[in-house]
């Protein structure tokens, strides 16, 4: 597995972003080498914990700047944490360590690497715009 992330050029989102993607590559491994359920479940939920925290950070950055697409992008955060909260029910349930893997390696990285490559880069870019103005 391969996530390709751009930096955004703000040292807290960046660092939260390969976090991320070290909690996805330890899940994945842990579904191949050893997918014992315990394992899993709480490395999943460590990746879902530190998700929120990071999206509730970047909200609270956009509204105390004004970010204009604050809704859009909040929007987003929450889909990702649906479908990602479904995921983790579902692997609760069936503990099907194939479907897991398949979602985190497929469709969770893609949409962290386009998010990152679009509205985490807009927004970091407004950000760092604002603090500099400010």
């Amino acid at each position: 597995m391969t996530v390709d992330l751009v930096e955004v050029g703000i040292p807290r989102m960046d660092e939260d972003h390969q976090f991320v993607v070290g909690l996805v590559e330890d899940v994945v491994t842990l579904l191949i080498d050893n997918p014992r359920h315990d394992l899993v479940t709480t490395k999943l939920k460590e990746l879902a914990s530190h998700s929120e925290d990071h999206f509730q950070w970047e909200e609270e950055q956009m509204q105390q700047y004004g970010f204009p697409a604050y809704m859009v992008h909040k929007q987003e955060h929450q889909c990702v944490l649906q479908e990602f909260n479904d995921s983790l029910i579902l692997w609760e349930s069936t503990k099907d360590a194939e479907a897991l893997g398949d979602y985190l390696s497929g469709p969770f990285c893609r949409w962290l690497e386009n998010h990152v490559a679009t509205m985490d880069w807009v927004t970091a870019d407004f950000l760092r715009r604002a603090t500099r103005s400010g």
